[in-house]
């Protein structure tokens, strides 16, 4: 498949996503879903498919898969699931990595595309921590992502990930001038019933000689 090149225009609550092919002598782009008042979507591709990440009829949002953008045939990929914002896709070239948002916990999943099997993406064994995941280079066949790593009791770190083997490497941690030990610090998960009688969760970090 030729290259394609996106154009993106968006507001607040709507978005509209033109294409045009990358051997276009003159390009004329084209517009790929019509702007709707509330919906947000971005098409990208990758090994001759094409994904959308919106909220049509998904308030949380969810990934749409189709083969051609020509005739349009979207069936879906990540369906919308109840209370969980999904997130976008990163790729390479043997695994898709996203992103969920649950119970105000953010989480990283890996999908081998090889097996089609998808798994959670778990580097810590904190029960609360803020993941991130970015490439390490522009050539996509790798096994190797940088994952960015904090918590409410650890600064952040960076760590460089093989996703076959399952091992990381620090490659960078933030320095606290004043000096931390996260081993001084406990973190807990409560949760609390809100004025609608709908269960909170809450997030609570002490230093271990504070009463509870």
């Amino acid at each position: 498949m030729k290259n394609i090149f996106f154009i993106n225009t968006s507001d607040h609550n709507t978005s509209e996503q033109y294409y045009f092919k990358s051997d276009e002598l003159n390009p004329s782009p084209k517009l790929i879903i019509k702007r709707e008042r509330g919906v947000l979507y971005s098409v990208n591709s990758w090994d001759g498919k094409f994904y959308n990440h919106t909220n049509k009829n998904a308030e949380d949002f969810k990934i749409d898969i189709c083969d051609n953008l020509e005739n349009q045939n979207w069936k879906t990929y990540i369906p919308a699931k109840d209370e969980v914002l999904i997130g976008g896709l990163t790729f390479l070239k043997n695994w898709i990595i996203r992103g969920e948002t649950s119970d105000a916990l953010d989480k990283l999943f890996v999908k081998n595309i090889s097996t089609n099997i998808e798994e959670e993406l778990i580097f810590s064994d904190e029960s609360v921590y803020v993941p991130g995941v970015s490439l390490t280079q522009k050539d996509k066949n790798t096994d190797e992502v940088y994952l960015g790593y904090s918590s409410p009791k650890t600064p952040s770190r960076v760590f460089k990930y093989n996703l076959a083997k399952k091992s990381k490497q620090l490659v960078k941690e933030q320095e606290i001038p004043s000096g931390h030990n996260k081993d001084d610090y406990i973190v807990e998960r409560v949760e609390f019933k809100s004025h609608d009688e709908r269960m909170v969760p809450l997030t609570i970090t002490r230093h271990k000689k504070t009463k509870n």
